[in-house]
């Protein structure tokens, strides 16, 4: 770990802990197993490092851990970022050994609420993987499979993920989908589907099994490798690609990947390895699984391979160790074969070979396998020119290693299923059908509006389907329907509108025919016409200039003494009084 020389570190007296820090913020470190002891240095490269022209690192120390004496080991390191005033952890973690990560009780995949729209007597499809979680595999590991359905029918497309659901056309309420889901076998060790490729050019290949395994593809002079899309028969869809290696004198390819004998010891523990292969050509040793640092068939070696000019398929290893197949091994054509390791005793036990799941032949073994190089999948450790031509010229599909000694049948549904098939933790959920109504509101006019008739009055609504769209809005005034329509803007216009009071309804309905309503009330008023001051209309006039004081303005009053004549008007004829 590089650090900024600003960073100060303060070491336990055992020196198995340390206390990282740098202005407020701390990291504690607690080494948990192992014997190493932390220590500082400066960050300058290595002078046996074989990488030149490094960095000098003058700003940054490193924070290491020392090991006297030992040449394999595994260590545990907590790391605890600690807030102010926080005190280091008392309790510590129990470790758990990294070869049983990923064993039965792990967490298992999860049900979630799922729900969808569907109209009685439709058709919709459903994806699962949208049902379901699970922590520790990936959606593309998990299965799923169909136990019933209710107020419809359903059937699991060959996608293997997705669910066609079919709604009765009079189905009671309660519509519902009940399925199964399983994830990964809790027992690989390493898998490798090659169902989603990286990057063009990128020669990582990920491990499926969620222990982080990814294999790496090594290319050796004008040697190939592709993600193909011919699988073995049976596997579509859920197998979609293989791995293609092309190899010949010289050129080659092949799959590599670390499994350190203190992760998993292949020569002492019970052990399983399945893959479908393919050869394209018979004129050189095909390898297909190989454990071991030469180019096969040293003392410390296991490999799995077919040979050249021959049409059968071997298991051989150190101490005389030979499993054959019988009968001829046909180029261009699928074939699965699985090595099955079950342990009897201290680096001992029977191996087992089998053919599309059938039985070859047993042994006993006494191992002592060298994993201190990377386990290789159609090839060997080699990668002289001339030992190259012993890679695969074919491919590889769903290559898994386990830690468990497989039954036959176990190996059979190897055969007729993909890896995320095999015996693997279940839950069960569902999903639930149904058709949310759709909403309506009346935005003009106003509820409780007085409206002067006769006047055309626009009706307009606004509407939504949560779950599917809406076919129509209907507009009623006083329950005789006055127009609809099928699309956004939702607005009608009713003609001479009379007096009195006025109840408008708009009526939604969605693509399943769910419907919902709204209301509200106006009143319409009329002001009849009249004539303020009429033709030939006779006024009363006071035009002496005595005032008169509030006497004119009561009730008694009489204005027949005063002057009269011709209304004005305001028309300027002339004639006014």
């Amino acid at each position: 770990m590089h650090l900024h020389t600003n960073t100060t570190v303060e070491f336990t007296a055992t020196g198995d802990a340390a206390t990282l820090t740098q202005g407020s913020d701390r990291l504690w470190l607690k080494i948990l197993s192992g014997p190493g002891r932390f220590a500082l240095s400066n960050a300058v490269p290595l002078p046996t490092s074989p990488i030149t022209n490094q960095s000098v690192n003058a700003s940054f120390r490193k924070l290491a851990i020392q090991l006297s004496n030992v040449t394999d080991t595994t260590l545990a390191v907590l790391m605890v970022p600690l807030s102010a005033g926080a005190v280091v952890p008392v309790s510590l973690p129990t470790v758990v050994p990294l070869r049983e990560w990923g064993q039965a009780g792990t967490p298992g995949p999860v049900p979630v609420t799922k729900r969808v729209s569907v109209c009685p007597g439709g058709t919709v499809d459903v994806d699962l993987v949208g049902a379901a979680y699970d922590a520790d595999t990936a959606a593309s590991g998990l299965q799923f499979a169909l136990l019933g359905a209710t107020g419809g029918s359903a059937t699991l497309l060959p996608d293997g993920r997705t669910a066609r659901f079919t709604a009765s056309a009079h189905a009671p309420a309660g519509r519902r989908l009940d399925f199964a889901v399983s994830d990964l076998d809790p027992r690989l060790l390493a898998a490798f589907d090659f169902e989603s490729p990286l990057p063009h050019g990128d020669p990582r290949v990920a491990d499926k099994s969620g222990n982080y395994r990814d294999g790496w593809l090594d290319v050796v002079g004008a040697g190939s490798f592709a993600f193909d899309t011919n699988t073995p028969p049976g596997q579509v869809p859920r197998s979609s690609r293989s791995l293609r290696l092309a190899s010949s004198v010289g050129n080659a390819a092949r799959l590599s990947f670390n499994l350190p004998k203190a992760e998993y010891d292949l020569s002492d523990s019970d052990w399983s390895f399945a893959v479908w292969f393919r050869r394209e050509s018979t004129n050189a040793h095909h390898f297909l699984f190989y454990s071991g640092s030469g180019n096969g068939f040293g003392p410390f070696d296991l490999q799995l391979y077919c040979r050249a000019g021959d049409r059968r398929l071997f298991l051989e290893g150190q101490a005389g160790l030979k499993l054959t197949s019988s009968g001829p091994l046909n180029t261009s054509e699928w074939y699965h074969a699985a090595v099955v390791f079950e342990r009897t005793n201290v680096n001992t036990g029977i191996l087992r070979l089998y053919l599309n799941g059938t039985a070859l032949g047993s042994a006993s073994a006494t191992f002592n396998l060298n994993q201190t190089l990377p386990l290789r999948l159609g090839g060997h450790a080699s990668t002289s020119s001339g030992d190259v031509a012993r890679w695969l010229d074919g491919y590889l599909e769903d290559a898994a290693l386990f830690r468990a000694a497989l039954t036959i049948d176990e190996i059979r549904r190897l055969t007729n299923q993909p890896l995320s098939g095999l015996v693997a933790q279940t839950a069960v959920g569902t999903v639930t059908f149904t058709n949310l109504s759709p909403e309506v509101t009346l935005t003009a006019p106003l509820a409780g509006a007085s409206i002067r008739v006769p006047t055309n009055l626009l009706v307009s609504a606004q509407a939504s389907d949560a779950d599917g769209p809406v076919a129509q809005v209907e507009f009623f005034a006083n329950d005789a329907r006055i127009g609809a329509c099928a699309a956004p803007p939702y607005a009608v216009t009713l003609s001479n509108l009379n007096v009195g009071p006025l109840t408008l309804t708009a009526v939604v309905t969605d693509s399943c025919g769910a419907t919902a309503s709204t209301s509200l009330s106006v009143t319409g008023y009329y002001v009849a016409a009249f004539t303020f001051i009429p033709t030939g209309a006779v006024w009363r006039y006071l035009d002496t200039g005595v005032d008169q004081g509030t006497a004119w303005r009561s009730n008694p009053f009489t204005d027949a003494a005063w002057l009269s004549g011709p209304a004005q008007l305001g028309f300027g004829d002339g004639d006014e009084a």
